[in-house]
């Protein structure tokens, strides 16, 4: 198109519009060359950067916002964060209960057992008349946790006299734990997480009472056998279950019965497994915390459980995205990797152990601090590798099955039978 140099854009815009057949907009034209430098609409053709043949682009004209100049408090000012701090009230109110709860369990004119009971006590009634009375309010663990350590120490007492008060403290802290978890959850003030995780942990009561003074051990094992069977006892008590295929000369109707609400269903297991994880955490700490300071007679057995404890809850978790279970999962194997070490301190301080178990209890430390460098390569990792992974992580907690065993006295007591 051939155009008068001493014409300028903006006197030729509608001629040259129609000729190129070009839409009709609301908004002024926008003149570029080729390579996106703007053309002056308003200055003759022979005043601009154009030569004979240069291409021309035209497009509509965009807004775009106005600068806006701040002061610097005005930069501040909007530079903040407009999210709202969440859980403010939650934390006074969580507070205050167990300050006034203590207040009540001081004020008491009794031994120390039962001013603890009492305090618990205090504080479970109030945290539920205030859950019944407000629904926004999540004490549901402090209720559970108050009331089963109201329990637990009102029948044991404190200090705790013999093994036989230890043992029924813990099974009246599991039957509170159970009941009133369930409470919490028919009343309607407990999340499903919370119920299924003080179910869980009122289970773990029962075997640490059962297998006292040894229930480190018994509790890491218990542990390893829910970490494998928790995705399926997760579905089965959310009431999921797997399509059946009839086999050959089975009634072809198997196959058509379905599950109702199957997506509530489905987040009910989720929930139901996030629970199940938190209480596997909370339980399995302290059990690790105290094979560790007691592993002066037994440090090889000490170490190699929390290493392989490690290394199974690590490769568990890998395979899961959700926050609560990853979290949980995550928060546990640090702590193993953290008390295979120290299971080791207190072997040499009571004893001189070989070098070689201090460089094998500092491999998973050591593996954290080179993170950085092999982390992201895990995401673009083939099938087989992804494969040899989960063999480890299947041999690595069945490895821990016997190790936890032998802490719990189960090959003493086999050889004590004979």
């Amino acid at each position: 198109m051939a155009l008068p140099a001493s014409s300028s854009f903006n006197e030729m815009i509608t001629e040259v519009t129609d000729l190129v057949g070009a839409p009709s907009v609301s908004r002024p034209w926008r003149i570029s060359t080729a390579g996106g430098r703007l053309v002056d609409p308003s200055a003759p053709l022979s005043a601009t950067q154009l030569v004979d043949g240069s291409v021309v682009l035209l497009s509509p004209s965009e807004e775009l916002p106005a600068p806006v100049i701040r002061d610097s408090a005005e930069a501040l000012i909007a530079s903040g964060s407009e999210h709202s701090a969440r859980g403010i009230m939650q934390l006074w109110i969580n507070g205050a209960l167990i300050a006034l709860g203590a207040v009540v369990g001081f004020l008491t004119p009794t031994h120390l057992a039962g001013s603890i009971a009492l305090a618990g006590a205090s504080i479970a009634v109030a945290a539920t008349v205030l859950a019944v009375w407000h629904r926004g309010l999540r004490l549901g663990w402090l209720i559970i946790i108050a009331a089963s350590l109201a329990a637990g120490i009102g029948v044991a007492g404190w200090p705790m006299d013999s093994v036989r008060d230890f043992s029924l403290g813990l099974y009246a802290a599991a039957l509170t734990c159970a009941l009133v978890g369930l409470g919490c959850h028919v009343l309607n003030i407990a999340h499903v997480r919370t119920t299924s995780a003080a179910v869980l942990c009122a289970v773990f009561l029962v075997i640490a009472g059962l297998s006292v003074p040894r229930s480190a051990g018994t509790v890491i094992a218990a542990a390893v056998i829910v970490l494998a069977s928790a995705p399926g006892l997760a579905t089965a008590v959310a009431g999921l279950r797997v399509p059946q295929l009839p086999t050959a000369g089975q009634d072809l109707s198997v196959s058509d019965t379905l599950v109702d609400n199957v997506d509530q269903r489905s987040q009910r297991a989720h929930f139901i497994y996030e629970g199940l994880c938190l209480g596997l955490s909370m339980f399995t700490l302290p059990a690790l915390a105290h094979v560790a300071i007691t592993s002066a007679t037994t440090p090889v057995v000490s170490t190699l459980l929390a290493l392989m404890l490690c290394v199974s809850l690590l490769l568990h978790a890998a395979r899961h995205r959700q926050v609560v279970v990853l979290w949980s999962l995550m928060v546990l194997a640090l702590a193993a990797a953290l008390c295979a070490p120290a299971a080791v301190a207190v072997a040499d301080y009571h004893g001189q152990v070989p070098v070689i178990l201090w460089i094998v209890a500092s491999i998973p430390l050591l593996a954290a601090v080179t993170s950085p460098w092999w982390a992201p390569r895990i995401h673009s990792a083939s099938p087989t590798t992804l494969r040899w992974a989960e063999r480890c992580e299947a041999i690595a907690l069945v490895l821990c099955l016997p190790m936890a065993a032998h802490l719990a006295g189960l090959f003493e007591f086999i050889r004590g039978l004979g």
